[in-house]
């Protein structure tokens, strides 16, 4: 049966007699795209009123830890380079535009990236932001003081 989502459901009966739903998606034709790019930009529009009076302090918060990784992560990359760097797209940016640039751009990016996520996904928008800072925080506190902490004290416990 087709739907106006465009999604085909199935039953299929299996030998024991119970019944198992399958939904298979097909292609959008262009006009069935267009409404959904025009739903998500009227979603976005819809959220983006009063998005950063609402959210403020949660903004600032969260585009402050992440500089202060950005921060933490150039601090680090000067001393060990961009091999060092776990996250693959920091490390990419690091060694294209440089070990300064490159971690403070990713961080910038981040930002926009996770307000763009919290105001298309404003119900959720504060868990998003205070999950996203205090991941950042400890982020930048590891480039800093904590993997001095975690190499002596717990990495030594690991078998590799």
């Amino acid at each position: 049966m087709w739907t106006a989502a465009g999604w085909q459901s199935y039953k299929i009966v299996t030998g024991w007699g119970t019944a198992v739903g399958l939904i298979i998606h097909h292609s959008q034709s262009a006009k069935e795209q267009s409404i959904s790019i025009k739903r998500v930009i009227t979603r976005f529009g819809d959220n983006y009123h009063g998005f950063w009076k609402d959210y403020r302090f949660l903004i600032v918060v969260f585009v402050m830890t992440l500089l202060c990784d950005g921060v933490s992560t150039v601090y680090v990359l000067l001393g060990t380079g961009p091999e060092s760097e776990l996250h693959p797209i920091v490390r990419c940016v690091s060694r294209s535009l440089g070990i300064v640039i490159g971690p403070l751009l990713a961080a910038v990016a981040k930002a926009l990236a996770g307000i763009v996520v919290a105001i298309y996904c404003r119900r959720f928008a504060a868990h998003l932001l205070i999950t996203v800072s205090i991941i950042s925080i400890w982020a930048a506190w590891y480039n800093m003081w904590g993997f001095k902490i975690y190499v002596a004290n717990i990495f030594k416990w690991f078998p590799f």
